[in-house]
């Protein structure tokens, strides 16, 4: 998928919109979803959050999974690595990454799949064998948004159907 000049091409309408979406923590123990909302189709591009473990000892396995509506797996992809008892892990999943990196200071890089993510769809962080006091924070998903709607242009720009109606509706044009 090409962007230029901050337009969307060949599929989607108007311009694209980077963001920054920077949710609450989740309950502590679980993962986090993150839905999709009606209006846009996204395209990933990083997702990062900080995992903190408890004392218990199991060796905790984090994966990125995108679900349909419905909740279920369309792709899965596991990290590479797990994390122990008792440490500080941040996780960054980024597009341009094609080779998942081993931890380096306690950072775990993942590759992000060139996904375009339709509306209502999901991007969930699951915890294999999480314990009690886990805790996920600091999530950061910086993603690219294109409107679903094929009239959503620029303030003041119009589609070519509109244009030719407000033209014929001046007068300037008969027929």
């Amino acid at each position: 998928m090409q962007t230029t000049l901050g337009l969307a091409a060949p599929v989607f309408y108007g311009r694209v919109q980077p963001e920054l979406y920077a949710p609450a923590d989740p309950s502590v123990a679980t993962g986090f979803t993150y839905v999709v909302g009606t209006a846009y189709n996204e395209r990933p591009i990083s997702l990062s959050f900080v995992l903190t473990t408890d004392a218990n000892a199991a060796n905790r396995q984090i994966g990125l999974a995108l679900l349909d509506p419905f909740g279920a797996t369309v792709a899965a992809m596991p990290v590479a690595s797990v994390q122990a008892a008792s440490l500080v892990y941040t996780y960054s999943f980024l597009a341009q990454v094609t080779t998942p990196s081993a931890v380096q200071a306690l950072k775990v890089i993942s590759p992000l799949m060139n996904w375009i993510i339709p509306p209502s769809y999901q991007l969930a962080v699951t915890i294999g064998s999480h314990q009690v006091g886990d805790q996920i924070s600091v999530i950061r998903y910086y993603r690219d948004r294109f409107s679903t709607d094929p009239k959503d242009y620029e303030q003041g720009a119009l589609d070519f159907e509109s244009f030719l109606n407000s033209v014929r509706l001046s007068g300037a044009i008969v027929g």
